[in-house]
């Protein structure tokens, strides 16, 4: 009878020690989910920080001043579960921004029972998407709207490759704060690419500036204005004439920002553009860099992987996110040894090894070093300004590219290395530097990530909770055992 009820007794500590871990698990769980709500606790171990708001972003957000309202348009409905992680990692991000400033405040409209909502933001007419994001201030005169597509990165498969939405809802914060409107003007009338044949290209500028339109000196009107302009040069085949000369420079004096792309180019002198970039200290090379150390090529020599000159506001970011970009069928740009004369300032971006090559006949790209080849490093890009007095942002600035292939070939535009330059390279430009360094966080083949609703609570239990509770009842039920 004796062993009878020890049986029972051991079955009875045993169902309570269970009951008891279960109760314990959830209360561990409701108090982890309470403390994640209440003060956005939260693990993201995805390798890019999907989620993690930018330091440029948290400054932005501390200097506002004015209330901004963010409002997503998300179906609480959905079912498709590719779409469900997607736009939680959305949401997780926007949760951030109401967190880390009492001036932004999150709000979802669900479109199914508030159908009219979005009507007030839509200025033309053509309607907004379910799963939209709109930024606008407190009384709803400044915004901006974000369709689904337009806060990802997507491959030529058409699928989502990277998330920008921090870049988006930063920069239309920023502009509600500042009301300042910038305009990309891409030049025209030289056998440039056309608009047309830049989709891409123009798809990476709208992350950061979206009114992109063409531009020709000759049949364009209106002037070129350097408070709200970047003039856009993308590897002209002919020259500029006298007149077009003469406004580019009275756009400089102003104050004007050029960012310009050239290829090797054997055939054409292009005179006056060079003579456009001396006044900023650079000069184009008469060649193409081949790459000797496989180590520094991507497949082919000519496809250079450079090494990234630290400069704080355009290559940092990509140093500190560990991305490169590459560069194909590229000329050198030769800057002065000394990087500032009389308030005009020319610092390197991009270089190649010391085992590169310069070839200066056309005949002879791809071929092995000849004894009489230049031998390298050589810098393949570069950022300049001339100082007029007026501040940082009154001075006149040049971004200068001895490659265009890399913003015009869709599959290049989309290493990550070459999407972030081109959007840090307008960024600095435009004297946003809050935005310059708010790269896209790549998704990749699936990071490790965990879900919004718990990820607090699985890591603890995961990795702590259970591991103690198992090893507790062991011990217990060990000496329990032992004095029967």
């Amino acid at each position: 009878m004796g062993k009878g009820v020890r049986e029972i007794k051991n079955t009875v500590l045993g169902i309570s020690i269970i009951l008891i871990t279960i109760t314990l698990f959830v209360l561990i769980n409701s108090i982890v989910q309470v403390l994640e709500t209440r003060f956005m606790l939260q693990a993201d171990l995805t390798q890019n920080e999907i989620t993690a708001l930018s330091e440029q972003t948290i400054q932005v957000l501390e200097s506002l001043d004015s209330p901004v309202m963010i409002y997503t348009l998300f179906r609480t409905d959905q079912t498709n579960r590719s779409e469900i992680k997607l736009l939680a990692r959305i949401q997780r991000l926007i949760d951030q921004y109401a967190f880390a400033s009492n001036n932004v405040h999150v709000s979802n409209i669900d479109p199914r029972f508030n159908p009219a909502f979005a009507q007030q933001f839509d200025e033309q007419g053509r309607g907004i998407e379910e799963n939209s994001v709109i930024v606008t201030n407190e009384n709803r005169t400044s915004f901006s709207v974000f369709a689904p597509a337009e806060l990802f990165v997507w491959d030529e498969m058409n699928y989502p490759q990277g998330i920008i939405a921090e870049q988006r809802i930063t920069t239309a914060i920023s502009y509600i704060q500042t009301g300042m409107s910038l305009r990309i003007r891409l030049l025209q009338g030289h056998n440039e690419p056309t608009i047309n044949e830049l989709t891409h290209l123009l798809q990476t500028f709208s992350f950061s500036i979206p009114d992109v339109t063409p531009y020709n000196l000759i049949t364009d009107a209106n002037e070129l204005d350097p408070n709200y302009d970047i003039l856009v040069i993308i590897n002209p085949q002919h020259d500029l004439n006298e007149t077009e000369m003469q406004r580019i420079n009275t756009f400089i004096d102003g104050g004007g920002k050029i960012l310009a792309c050239f290829e090797p180019n054997f055939n054409q002198e292009l005179a006056n553009f060079r003579s456009l970039f001396k006044r900023f200290t650079v000069e184009l090379g008469d060649n193409c860099i081949h790459e000797g150390d496989a180590g520094w090529y991507y497949q082919h020599q000519l496809n250079l992987v450079p090494d990234l000159i630290p400069i704080p506001l355009l290559i940092q970011p990509l140093i500190d996110s560990n991305i490169r970009p590459v560069m194909p069928f590229a000329r050198s740009v030769h800057v002065p040894q000394t990087l500032e004369i009389e308030g005009i300032a020319a610092l390197p971006l991009l270089q190649s090894s010391h085992t590169s090559y310069a070839k200066t006949n056309q005949d002879e790209i791809g071929m092995p070093k000849a004894p009489d080849d230049q031998q390298g490093p050589f810098t393949l890009a570069v950022a300049a300004y001339i100082d007029q007095g007026r501040g940082v942002d009154g001075n006149a600035k040049l971004v200068l590219f001895g490659n265009s292939m890399f913003l015009t070939d869709a599959s290049l535009l989309n290493v990550p290395g070459n999407f972030s330059l081109v959007l840090n390279s307008i960024s600095w430009l435009a004297s946003r530097e809050h935005a310059i360094s708010i790269l896209p966080k790549f998704i990749g083949s699936y990071p490790f990530y965990l879900p919004s609703d718990s990820a607090l609570t699985e890591l603890m239990v995961i990795l702590f909770t259970l591991p103690v509770i198992v090893v507790v009842i062991g011990i217990v039920i060990y000496f329990r055992r032992k004095r029967l």
